[in-house]
């Protein structure tokens, strides 16, 4: 894909917010999260590819071009950073998070043989993840 733009999202604190509360409410909190980031990916085109502990990750451009993927990307991270707020952790301290984005090339496809998988490889994945 030549065309795509790459999120990545992180809850700020999380490692220390989820060391001081039961697992049930860390998961809970993340699904939570979670539901509310898909209906934000939803909203602006984008497709979500994972999600790694308190990380998302998603695209615009693929597997769908996108004319505008970087404008939907931008429009992803600053509704998630502004919804994210109604979020507490345990100290009762609104939830921050921190997200990057990168546009540029990237290979994508289906991997596995038992379970399979949808991922996404390159310097443009790379760059946003070093950008969040």
């Amino acid at each position: 894909y030549n065309d795509a733009s790459i999120l990545f999202a992180d809850v700020v604190g999380f490692t220390s917010i989820s060391s001081r509360v039961p697992p049930e409410q860390v998961l809970l909190l993340l699904n939570e999260l979670f539901f509310m980031f898909d209906n934000i990916a939803e909203k602006h085109g984008l497709e979500k590819i994972k999600t790694i502990g308190d990380a998302y990750m998603a695209a615009a451009g693929l597997p769908t071009p996108h004319p505008l993927h970087a404008h939907a990307v931008a429009r992803m991270g600053l509704d998630m950073v502004a919804d994210v707020g109604v979020f507490c952790d345990d100290m009762g301290n609104p939830l921050a998070l921190r997200v990057g984005c990168h546009s540029g090339s990237c290979v994508a496809g289906v991997i596995g043989r038992k379970k399979f998988i949808y991922d996404v490889w390159g310097d443009c994945v790379n760059t946003a993840s070093r950008m969040e």
